[in-house]
């Protein structure tokens, strides 16, 4: 009756559902999507809900929210799924579903397991309970017949005794990610006898394989007479010794009541004999500690080296291995049953130094490491007791020798003396410079001399947490944690901002998350972006060095709500700076359709940020809105489409460029246009308070508009100031076949019937004819070199085209092209020279694979290097600095240099 009884309630909630004023509405997953666990279930009740809850598979979920929102991330199998979210009406009381299905493509390896007691097991009052989380918890939480208890664990592991009533009862112990903050839970059906009248004690033991525990029993009227099940696990003594078998596994301990005949249990987990660590790790000659988890007597069986305490029972011991590299065994036999042992391979490695090759200029300095202590000596230049070498005044090699001070071990490193590297130099906004040319003037190191796949390549890699589409940055002699360091910064997909050591990479000097207090990235799905799985930080940072502050944009989701935030960090901790981090919302600024895509900007006094879609989906406008550095105010906002729609300014990844007035040039993308107000498809001039002094449109704008030919696909190009009739001048391209020469002074407008007013208009002069958007030609910003002006269009070869300063006027064709195709979306070039010497250009395709190339600046039709297989994402621009090249991709930054 009880059953039927529920079936009703169930089909009048449904009928009353009918009368309701609210709606839910699931945004993630989507209906019939494919997925993988954990999966984000993220709905919404469009009027007040006094809870909204979550079933799967017609099981309730523990989850249950009150309010309008609801966000949770369930562990789900692999398979389809039925998943429906309910919201209770305030009002009406009626209980709301949508119900959507989904199919699980993989499912998560976090796992609560459960091994006392048993599922579907019978077990006596009170019961103890024991699990463990696969990964690292930040809390373990018992919940008994859906009802939380008071009992939660931090860490990985969960015992606890609880006293229950007789009958059956649903044990769920629940696991919090320390990392994705995801629960997982499993549940143990089990039924409770009544109490026994005997309580063994402990109830819970761990025991290592060959030890002792001694069980207690209280409650017995007569003698107790004790067991051990299975009889494999170990033995026991009349009076409660437990003895553990030689093989790890799950004792039952039983102590029996000759008075009343009533028994008592306990359990015992027997844990095997073991070393640690397992594989260990020393340096030839030197010395490690290994431990065992119980007293042991222990002896070297292969390998070579010693051993201490090889007749003296002791649980650690001190391995000294041989001074050559090798591998050798250590054998502990435990002193409780010499019949047990355990075993563990240790590894020895060559005394090394790092780095193994050096470039050092002259009287300069460049520490060196090795993997163990030494002494250092070097051939020429000095070298301190801490490995700090100091390059002597002339050019040359010098060899650094390290000899092991605990064995006769000795290893060596070169350092190329060079003419001095240029102190202090840094890389801190988009492409180098507010012009956005793309180039590096003063880079010695590099040349195509010595670019090659002989003694260039990629030196190492550093994993991320996210994708990467903003360029990194670098500065140099950073003093982070009491030393100097080169440091690179990336920021990627995942809200993630890091800190790596420009020379070794490794682990970061330190790393800064914005995904704080419940927030999250934003999900591709949410908001139709065109970037893949995640938004959180697109645009390019900017740093200011004389402050040593970092600007950027994190783009999180909270509770439901979009934001976008500006942050002001200190480069060497990460740590906010005062004022900061500042909400971004000018009047009118939709944050969930909007995309920080571009680069951000400093000049002026002012950060400068600029925001396109989340593709094309409206309502949307451009925007460009500037902050103050100091106290992050907001100053001013130009919107590009007030009363229309569109026109963003993204430019593939440019970041808005800026001339030695301190005025700033955009490209905008297509939408409304009106000459006044709203200048969609424009290359747009404007002041450093944001108001319009002059700009430029195609005489078609209006029309191509219409088929989403945006001008806005590529950056500004402010060329660098120069003689002749235009000595202020601007080059850009977009997706139509046109480049656009335009006089700084005078951008021309519009014209009637063509583009004849500005200096000079080529068409069809880069981008390919065939392959994917091939009728698009431009998503890039050419890349500036001694005059040279250099494209890599989409569906292109990289093109060098010369500026005539006598004219103003780009040569009519390209003077040489390369013969490598840059794929869909093409690439962004840049340069790196001595001055007017040594010119490289760098650009990456983004083919499946992808890599990175160098072009002699003098003629790009000759490739210098061309990468091994690398994976980028879209608009990817390396950075190159004092002898490395940093291209940061999906999941990794690779660091290219001289070998």
């Amino acid at each position: 009756m009880k059953r039927l009884g529920l079936v009703v309630t169930v089909l009048l909630a449904c009928s009353l559902s009918l009368s309701a004023t609210g709606v839910v509405t699931v945004t993630s997953p989507l209906n019939n999507s494919t997925v993988t666990s954990p999966v984000l279930v993220h709905a919404t009740y469009s009027a007040t809900a006094t809870y909204m809850k979550l079933w799967v598979d017609h099981v309730a979920v523990i989850a249950l929210h009150t309010g309008s929102v609801f966000d949770y991330s369930a562990a789900l199998a692999p398979g389809a799924h039925l998943l429906e979210v309910q919201a209770a009406d305030a009002t009406s009381g009626v209980v709301v579903t949508t119900r959507v299905n989904i199919t699980v493509s993989s499912g998560s390896t976090q796992s609560v397991t459960v091994t006392t007691p048993l599922n579907n097991s019978t077990v006596t009052s009170p019961v103890a309970i024991h699990a463990t989380y696969s990964r690292t918890a930040n809390y373990m939480k018992l919940w008994i017949d859906h009802v939380a208890s008071t009992v939660e664990h931090n860490g990985s592991v969960f015992d606890t005794t609880s006293p229950l009533t007789a009958g059956p009862h649903l044990l769920e112990v629940q696991a919090q990610d320390s990392t994705t903050l995801t629960t997982f839970t499993t549940p143990v059906n089990i039924t409770v006898t009544n109490a026994t009248g005997v309580s063994v004690s402990p109830s819970l033991a761990s025991v290592v394989a060959g030890q002792s525990q001694q069980f207690t029993a209280t409650g017995a009227t007569g003698a107790v007479t004790w067991s051990v099940s299975p009889a494999a696990a170990g033995s026991i003594t009349s009076s409660g010794l437990f003895t553990a078998g030689a093989t790890a596994g799950t004792a039952t301990i039983a102590a029996a009541d000759s008075g009343t005949g009533k028994s008592g249990t306990a359990t015992a987990n027997v844990i095997a004999f073991v070393i640690t660590p397992n594989p260990a790790s020393v340096t030839s000659g030197g010395t490690v500690t290994l431990t065992a988890n119980a007293p042991a007597t222990w002896s070297v069986t292969s390998g070579g080296g010693t051993i201490s305490n090889t007749t003296t029972a002791s649980t650690t011991a001190t391995y000294t291995a041989l001074s050559v590299a090798g591998s050798a065994t250590v054998t502990a036999n435990e002193s409780a049953n010499n019949a047990i042992a355990a075993s563990a391979t240790v590894n020895t490695a060559a005394l090394t130094i790092t780095p193994g090759v050096a470039h050092t200029g002259e009287g300069q300095s460049q520490q060196f490491t090795a993997n163990a202590p030494v002494t250092w000596t070097t051939s020429c230049g000095s070298i301190d007791a801490n490995g700090l070498f100091t390059a002597p005044s002339v050019v040359g090699d010098c060899t650094i020798t390290a000899t092991q001070t605990t064995a006769s071990a000795t290893a060596t490193a070169v350092d190329h003396v060079t003419v001095p590297i240029i102190q202090g130099l840094h890389y801190t906004t988009w492409k180098n410079d507010l012009a956005r040319t793309g180039q590096q003037r003063s880079e010695i190191l590099l040349t195509p001399a010595n670019v090659n796949a002989t003694t260039f390549g990629l030196k190492f890699s550093a994993a991320l947490d996210g994708m990467v589409f903003a360029q990194p940055l670098y500065m140099s002699a950073l003093t982070i944690n009491g030393a100097k360091h080169n440091v690179v910064f990336v920021a990627t997909e995942h809200d993630t901002l890091y800190a790596f050591d420009s020379d070794t990479a490794g682990a970061p000097l330190w790393k800064k998350t914005f995904l704080i207090n419940g927030a999250t990235t934003v999900p591709q799905a949410n908001v139709g972006s065109t970037i893949p799985t995640e938004i959180g930080i697109t645009g390019t940072p900017v740093i200011d060095p004389a402050t040593g502050t970092l600007y950027l944009v994190a783009e999180t989701l909270e509770a439901g709500v979009y934001k976008h935030r500006l942050h002001a960090l200190d480069v060497t901790t990460g740590n906010e700076r005062t004022g900061s981090p500042k909400l971004i919302a000018p009047t009118g600024f939709a944050s969930k359709e909007e995309l920080q895509r571009t680069g951000l900007a400093l000049a002026n006094g002012n950060v400068y940020v600029a925001f396109g879609s989340q593709g094309d989906h409206a309502p949307y406008n451009g925007w460009v809105v500037a902050y103050s550095a100091t106290t992050l105010a907001q100053v001013a906002a130009w919107n590009v489409s007030p009363g229309g729609t569109a026109g963003g300014v993204w430019e593939s990844g440019s970041a808005p460029s800026i001339d030695s007035n301190g005025d700033l040039y955009v490209s905008t993308g297509n939408g409304s246009f009106n000459k006044t107000t709203q200048f969609s498809m424009s290359i747009v001039k404007l002041s450093p308070t944001l108001s319009v002094l002059d700009w430029f449109a195609p005489f078609d704008a209006v029309s191509q508009s219409k088929g989403d030919k945006d001008v806005g696909s590529g950056g500004v190009l402010v060329v660098p100031d120069q003689s002749g009739p235009f000595p202020h001048e601007l080059i850009e391209c977009g997706k139509l076949p046109q480049v656009y020469v335009l006089n700084r002074d005078n951008l021309g407008h519009q014209g009637a019937t063509s583009n004849s007013q500005i200096v000079q208009e080529l068409t069809n002069v880069v981008g390919g004819n065939t392959g994917t958007q091939s009728a698009d030609h431009c998503f890039t910003t050419p890349a500036y070199w001694e005059g040279n002006v250099y494209f890599a269009g989409n569906n292109d070869v990289i093109r060098r085209f010369i500026l005539d300063p006598s004219t103003g006027k780009l040569s009519t064709a390209a003077l040489d092209k390369g013969t490598f195709i840059f794929a869909f979306p093409g690439g962004q070039p840049v340069t790196s020279s001595n001055s007017a010497s040594s010119g490289i250009v760098w650009v990456v395709d983004r083919g499946a694979p992808a890599h990175l190339h160098a072009f002699d600046a003098a003629n790009v039709s000759n490739s210098l290097y061309t990468s091994g297989p690398l994976v980028f994402e879209k608009f990817a621009v390396p950075t190159v600095v004092e002898g490395k090249v940093f291209v940061a991709g999906q999941g990794k930054l690779f660091v290219f240099g001289l070998f």
